[in-house]
């Protein structure tokens, strides 16, 4: 079995108590104005929009952060948890988008968790041959995969290389979404990073409310 990729002399960066679900929250809150706004206002908000673009940035980030910070083998179980909400998610997000193609998000985080774990495990020619394969069926395509896997790199060494990796696959998000509003991520967590809030933690509360608000969001549709 291949040995687990190592930290080094660094320790993983570490958030203070209760950030990583403030961002949580607040991505999820405005990931719903963004489809609200979609699907059933015919995106007459452009607001809501703008602000939608910071969403998959930031879930991004927590979920590299949360690997970074977690034991060998989280990765693998939270591709395989993204996948299962992801195919529930499926019906709803097909209907809403007219099309099967591109996959939803949850399909491109389980790719990035899988590729994460590929990489603890230094099979980087398989993290490589994955991440090129399901960026071309995902949505936000390659870059959502490399600024994840970025981000986890990062968490786990503080160092410029990773931030230069994120920016750039954010850089290559722009032409995707018409516009640099990803970056908006930047200052919502380093607000998040200062605030003392301590929200609650539900667990799976993304992974539950993503095929829900969808299948709601259909209904009324």
């Amino acid at each position: 079995m291949s040995a687990v990729l190592p930290l080094g002399n660094r320790r993983p960066l570490a958030l203070p108590a209760g950030s990583v679900e403030t961002l949580k929250w607040l991505a999820l809150v405005l990931m719903v104005l963004d489809h609200v706004n979609t699907y059933l206002l015919g995106g007459a908000h452009p607001w809501m929009f703008a602000a939608g673009r910071t969403v998959m940035p930031v879930f991004s980030m927590v979920l590299a952060y949360n690997l970074a910070h977690a034991a060998p083998g989280a990765a693998w179980r939270t591709a395989r948890r993204a996948l299962a909400f992801g195919l529930l998610a499926t019906p709803a997000f097909w209907a809403l988008r007219g099309g099967w193609w591109p996959l939803n998000i949850m399909f491109a985080l389980a790719a990035s968790a899988a590729a994460i774990g590929l990489l603890e495990q230094q099979r980087t020619k398989a993290a490589l041959t994955l991440a090129a394969a399901a960026g071309m069926v995902v949505e936000f395509w390659w870059p959502v995969i490399g600024a994840t896997v970025a981000a986890w790199y990062f968490w786990r060494s503080s160092s410029w290389q990773p931030a230069v990796a994120w920016a750039l696959c954010m850089l290559a998000l722009t032409p995707v979404n018409g516009n640099c509003w990803a970056f908006g991520a930047i200052p919502m967590v380093a607000v998040a990073a200062m605030l003392k809030a301590h929200p609650a933690r539900v667990r799976w509360v993304f992974y539950i409310a993503y095929p829900l608000h969808l299948t709601i969001l259909w209904s009324l549709k």
